[in-house]
């Protein structure tokens, strides 16, 4: 997706829209407060190396991404930055209103 902004395909604001306004619109998420995404627009190469999952590896290494998540702050804590993950397991929150259930 931010390849596509990088590319002229559609602006950051449509990109807000598609991927935090309505996604919450449709499935009634509450707000957040404290809560953001940072993202460097920078291109950046996908690494072929450092992939944490089961399998260590994507088919994306090699590739030019139009920008990067560099921080994620949720209920003002850092829980992300720079490719680390700093949240304790467990650091979600529950919504016991929420349509989805806990």
């Amino acid at each position: 997706m931010l390849s596509a902004v990088a590319d002229g395909r559609f602006s950051q604001e449509r990109l807000v829209a598609l991927m935090h306004e309505n996604p919450k619109r449709i499935f009634g998420l509450p707000d957040q407060p404290d809560t953001q995404v940072v993202v460097d627009l920078e291109p950046y190469e996908i690494p072929v190396d450092g992939w944490e999952s089961r399998c260590g590896w994507t088919a994306f290494a090699g590739l030019q991404a139009g920008g990067r998540v560099s921080k994620v702050i949720v209920r003002g804590e850092t829980v992300y930055e720079n490719g680390v993950v700093l949240a304790a397991p467990g650091f979600g929150a529950v919504y016991p209103d929420a349509p989805w259930g806990n």
